[in-house]
């Protein structure tokens, strides 16, 4: 089993960008990047994420509403905002900010929110 990670994100290229930074994980890992409403409920059901990171600005959609619909899940996976402007997400209770200006620190924070909720992980073959 690896932590599957699902990006809400308008952007391809900064999800490759994330996903170049995550290669340092030491813990197999699959990603899914969405940009919609519907596309992140169909993942919710199908893809079963263990951590949700949403990117503060979407066109059409907001983290609000993806954030509403990923508490609503259930099992509830995890939440995080992954985003460019982070200065403008600060005020947000109780959720991690990530930012994007700052990849070489995501292995380091998927790691240490993902670790203590004891996600199994199978040994590599």
């Amino acid at each position: 089993m690896a932590w599957r990670l699902l990006f809400v994100d308008d952007a391809e290229e900064d999800v490759e960008l994330a996903e170049f930074a995550l290669s340092e994980l030491t813990v197999p890992w699959t990603r899914r990047r969405v940009g919609t409403r519907g596309e992140l409920v169909a993942a919710l059901r199908d893809y079963d994420p263990h951590l949700v990171l949403c990117d503060l600005n979407l066109p059409g959609f907001s983290w609000e509403e993806a954030r509403d619909l990923v508490l609503a899940a259930a099992p509830a996976p995890l939440f995080a905002v992954l985003t460019g402007a982070a200065e403008q997400a600060e005020h947000l209770p109780g959720l991690p900010v990530w930012d994007k200006n700052r990849l070489d620190r995501l292995p380091r924070e998927v790691s240490a929110l993902l670790a203590p909720a004891q996600i199994a992980v199978a040994p590599a073959a």
